[in-house]
């Protein structure tokens, strides 16, 4: 049954509206939320949905879900981050993943990582786990002061570089003017 004609809502219950729609609503969750559903249920509602058009937010939920997806135990997070499925670890996540880079980490000095304890990657790629490319932090706090200190050597060499580049122009147009 619809609304009599000439009703018209309130901004209160507009705004309800508008955030149940976009699922910020609480409580608003889907129906199947919490249901076991038979494989031949799963099956009737696939095929209730394919060829409907699906809205951009609905495809791309659905395209980050497929990408995400876990293969074999091991996959790259959306940090790019290699995570392999360990759920028995006791620093493992609520899920049970845990991070490569730290177990390469555990398994070359023998024991399990403290929490504060922060592996870097030196080449500054996040799946090259290779032990070569690791370096261990007691904390983040160490490891800050680490990557500020490589970042003032990197800026120094960039501006000694600048200035060879400048003092190597200024010898290609003396010759230059020489053969002239």
């Amino acid at each position: 049954m619809g609304l009599p004609k000439g009703f018209k809502h309130s901004k209160a219950t507009k705004r309800k509206i508008g955030l149940s729609n976009k699922g910020k609503l609480k409580g608003n969750k889907p129906w199947t939320t919490g249901k076991h559903l038979t494989k031949e249920h799963k099956a009737k509602l696939s095929k209730a949905s394919k060829g409907k058009k699906k809205s951009e937010i609905t495809r791309k939920r659905m395209s980050e879900a497929r990408r995400l997806r876990p293969i074999k135990g091991r996959y790259r997070d959306s940090k790019g981050y290699i995570r392999i499925y360990l759920p028995k670890h006791p620093f493992c996540g609520s899920r049970g993943w845990i991070m490569e880079h730290r177990l390469v980490m555990e398994k070359q000095i023998g024991r399990y990582l403290k929490r504060k304890e922060k592996i870097h990657h030196i080449n500054r790629i996040k799946d090259d786990n290779r032990l070569e490319n690791l370096k261990l932090f007691k904390s983040n706090a160490e490891h800050i002061k680490y990557e500020n200190k490589s970042k003032i050597k990197l800026l120094k060499e960039n501006i000694e570089l600048r200035k060879e580049i400048t003092e190597l122009k200024e010898r290609i147009e003396k010759l230059e003017n020489e053969i002239l």
